[in-house]
Parts: C-alpha cells; structure tokens; sequence
C-alpha cells in the first residue's frame, strides 16, 4: 500500500495593520505673554501649521479650527517637526525656536501648544503745536 501525503494546509497569518499615531495641539491667543493658555486665552482660527519630517520635507498642512485646535492624523511611528506659520500683526511667544519636535514612538502627541500674542501698536508721533 503507497502512503498517501497529508495535504499541506498553508496557514494564512493574519497581519495587523500598521499603528497610526496622532499629532494635536492649539494655537492661542497668549494674553499674559505666560507661554501657558489660560482660562482666558482664546484658540486662533484659521492659522496653517505645518509637519515637517527631519530632513525639512514639509509632509503636511493643517488649518486651525474656531477653538485654534490642529490635528494631523494618520501618522506612522517617527520624527516630526510641527512649526506654524505666524500671521502678520502677531508675535510667537513659545515654543522660542518656533517650531515642536516630535518623536512619536508608540502613541500620539495630543498637547502642543503655540502661544502667540498681538504686537503692540507703534505710538502715533504726536507733535508739539
């Protein structure tokens, strides 16, 4: 009698899908020039944020919500540098260097934070009559 081979059953491994990481923060108006948003700091809407990775290839821009939040989603594990773009009228306060860097490794950076506030008006020249 010929043995007869046992069908080779191919086992299928289900792989999972990569991890996706998140980058958010809020870009505020900074009343007391503090670096921190207090109670009564407020977000700034529609100011572009931009994700950079470490050889300076900007990957990705956000715009701010009405509460200044950003968000960029869907990012794999690594290095990121987040800078805004200031607007004009408007001083950075913090991060000093103007821009965050990020090292997401296994999970989302979700409270950064750029504290801007408005330069100060130059006085009128008032002259002697």
């Amino acid at each position: 009698e010929t043995p007869v081979a046992e069908p080779v059953v191919a086992e299928t491994v289900a792989e999972a899908p990569p991890v996706k990481f998140t980058i958010e923060g809020t870009v505020f108006e900074d009343m007391d020039g503090n670096g921190i948003m207090d109670a009564t700091d407020a977000g700034l809407a529609n100011w572009t944020l931009t994700l950079e990775q470490p050889a300076g290839n900007v990957i990705n821009s956000a715009i701010t919500g009405m509460d200044g939040k950003f968000a960029f989603m869907d990012l794999a594990a690594g290095e990121y540098a987040v800078s805004e773009v200031i607007q004009m009228g408007w001083n950075l306060i913090s991060p000093a260097e103007g821009k965050l860097t990020v090292n997401i490794i296994d999970q989302s950076a979700t409270n950064l934070v750029f504290a801007n506030q408005v330069v100060p008006a130059a006085p009128e020249n008032v002259t002697a009559a």
